[in-house]
């Protein structure tokens, strides 16, 4: 092996070295920025010295190793410049610690990144034998789809819930959805103790701003009792989707290396252990694509089946997250329309697209009427009015005081702040996280030094979801989930394109994205489980103390106090209200004078204070005397009706 090619074989590993450290000090706080600085120059200056012997050698004065090397360059330099912009504008747009301070974490990743990219063989001389090179499809994509699952179940249960309010509403809509309701049937008297930011109410009860999609996925999952295994059920199927995805478009090198990408990404095992909605549309639209692209090069009977089940899949997503299933299913046609495939093929697959899509939009309708009693308004509609609507205007959420009166909370959102949030919120994570340590611009310049030939009409359809999100108040970097089999499907033809030309430089750049993600992945489940064991918020905190003293005494009546307008503590232990309700444990807002009109319809239940932080004690859970509420207990006839508590 000649100096050049054992090089090429390490320079992937020094990058997931390097990855390692950057993860240990942006999970884990073990290695300082000055380190990674010093790293990072370190492996640059490898890598300059490295091309540079390159370039003298009697391969890198070839005509077409020059012409390489030059446009490599080119775009290093273009796409440095352009990540050195975000860095400065992201540390001034967001300053945290002082701008010096902020700068210098900014460039860090930027850094890092650019010396993997500086150290790995690409723009190089082309070996000897670089023509035509494609990986072995080995492991087969069931491997790979039982690598995700065992990847996002560990991170499943490694990570703490419930702490933030879209677990708390989406697992609280799965639990009825389970029993067999839409609704949680309450007096508009008791709704005060229980219902949550984000929920609508009626004087029949109360329910989700959410659609129906995800909640009825992890409904199945929860009758099983095994609701921790449907993210990873879900990815492991995203897996497969991906695979057959990228075996259509490409070739099976392609779906291998899109897949095999797929099961070791950090952001997807993130957002896929969550019990949140994205790895359910990610899931849905990416099969979705697969059978639609494969059903427009068909005229068998077969493109009708297959162009119905991707409409139903459309349909499922649209139903889990409106926007972007349907900016996606858009954007899918239109990439069928940019394929050129012949119209009256094109025509009969958009007719089945609809015949197939019909069936959940109509199970959508049917719930929203149920919910909201009209077919045709959302719960975001209900709930929030037009503050939660796309575009530019008033914006914002409403809360609730002491009085559990609403308390609008919103402000005027304009196109500066829309730039703000795309920069701080979604250009920078992505750019950094989405493959590890900044390699999405990396990426970019690979595919202009080995001019990759992109069809940009393709990319164009793929922009609906990005555009859209621009105009949303909230928008951050988990609403670009669903998009990711798709971008990792181009990474794959990109590799793929590398090998025909430089089969070392492909090699390189495959070896290290996926080490570098298993990496990034097993980090982020180490520091999950830390952060859980160690640092749990208050509301897991309490959560566990009040598993432990249920074992002691069955029936807990809890009531929470929360400053006004922050109920993060209501919001995490709100978790023992899914299901039957009430049930052995029941959580319910402190409303003072009026909790006895609870306490005293749960006779028998023990009767606990939960309180949040403050700047004199940490969140506690305390006793109350039976006694303090029995006393104010109102006659039997005038309570409120409950329904009778679950044994």
């Amino acid at each position: 092996m000649t100096t050049r090619a054992s090089f090429a074989s390490v320079a992937p590993w020094i990058g997931v070295a390097v990855v390692l450290l950057f993860a240990l000090h942006d999970r884990l706080e073990l290695v300082d920025n000055r380190v990674l600085i010093l790293i990072g120059l370190a492996v640059a200056a490898i890598g300059i010295a490295h091309r540079g012997r390159d370039a003298l050698s009697a391969e890198g004065r070839s005509p077409e190793a020059r012409t390489l090397r030059r446009r490599t360059v080119i775009a290093g330099v273009l796409l440095v410049t352009a990540s050195v912009g975000l860095a400065v504008l992201r540390s001034i747009i967001d300053p945290k610690l002082g701008l010096r301070s902020d700068l210098i974490s900014a460039l860090v990743p930027p850094l890092l990144g650019w010396s993997i990219f500086l150290v790995l063989p690409i723009g190089l001389s082309p070996a000897p034998d670089a023509n035509a090179w494609e990986p072995e499809v080995r492991p087969g994509p069931a491997i790979l789809a039982a690598t995700a699952f065992v990847g996002i179940w560990l991170a499943t249960l490694a990570r703490t819930h419930f702490d933030i309010i879209d677990e708390v509403l989406y697992a609280w809509q799965a639990h009825r959805f389970a029993l067999g309701h839409a609704t949680l049937a309450l007096d508009p008297a008791l709704q005060r103790f229980v219902k949550l930011p984000l929920m609508g109410v009626t004087p029949e009860g109360i329910y989700t701003q959410y659609t129906p999609g995800y909640p009825a996925i992890l409904a199945l999952f929860v009758r099983l009792g095994i609701p921790s295994l449907c993210g990873a059920t879900l990815g492991a199927l995203a897996v497969l989707g991906t695979h057959r995805l990228g075996r259509r478009v490409g070739s099976a090198p392609v779906g291998f290396i899109a897949a095999l990408l797929l099961a070791t990404n950090a952001f997807v095992v993130r957002w896929s252990a969550a019990y949140m909605s994205h790895a359910a549309a990610m899931t849905a639209l990416c099969v979705a694509a697969w059978l639609a692209i494969d059903a427009a090069g068909r005229v068998d009977r077969r493109a009708d089946v297959e162009s119905v089940l991707a409409g139903f899949l459309i349909g499922v997503a649209v139903t889990v997250r409106p926007v972007t299933g349907l900016a996606i299913g858009l954007s899918i046609w239109l990439v069928l329309l940019a394929r050129r495939a012949a119209w009256s093929r094109l025509s009969r697959v958009t007719v089945m697209l609809c015949v197939g899509g019909a069936l959940p939009l109509v199970a959508m309708l049917a719930y929203n009427a149920a919910t909201t009693g009209n077919p045709f308004q959302l719960g975001y509609q209900a709930t929030l009015g037009h503050l939660n609507d796309p575009g530019f205007g008033t914006r914002g959420i409403i809360l609730y005081d002491r009085d559990v009166r609403p308390v609008v909370s919103s402000f005027q959102f304009t196109f500066r702040d829309a730039l703000r949030n795309e920069i701080t919120v979604a250009a920078w994570p992505l750019a950094r996280d989405l493959f590890p340590v900044w390699w999405l611009l990396p990426l970019v310049a690979v595919a202009m030094a080995y001019r990759m030939r992109v069809r940009w009409a393709v990319v164009g359809a793929f922009c609906l979801l990005p555009v859209v999100n621009f105009t949303f108040f909230g928008n951050t970097e988990r609403f670009y989930v669903e998009l990711i089999p798709f971008a990792l499907v181009g990474v794959a033809l990109l590799v793929r394109h590398v090998g025909t030309i430089d089969s070392r430089a492909a090699r390189a750049v495959m070896t290290f994205l996926v080490g570098a993600g298993i990496v990034a992945s097993a980090t982020r489940i180490a520091a999950d489980r830390w952060q859980a064991t160690r640092r749990p918020p208050a509301s897991e905190r309490l959560a566990r103390a009040l598993r432990d003293s249920s074992r002691a005494s069955p029936r807990l009546l809890v009531f929470v106090r929360n400053p006004p307008l922050a109920e993060p503590l209501l919001i995490g232990l709100s978790q023992f209200n899914f299901g039957r309700f009430p049930g052995g444990v029941v959580v319910a807002r402190d409303l003072g004078a009026e909790n006895a009109r609870l306490a005293c319809r749960l006779r028998g239940y023990r009767v606990l204070v939960a309180e949040s932080a403050t700047a004199a004690r940490d969140a506690h859970l305390a006793s109350q005397p039976d006694s303090s509420l029995a006393d104010r207990c109102v006659r039997p006839d005038s309570v409120v009706s409950l329904p009778r508590p679950s044994a």
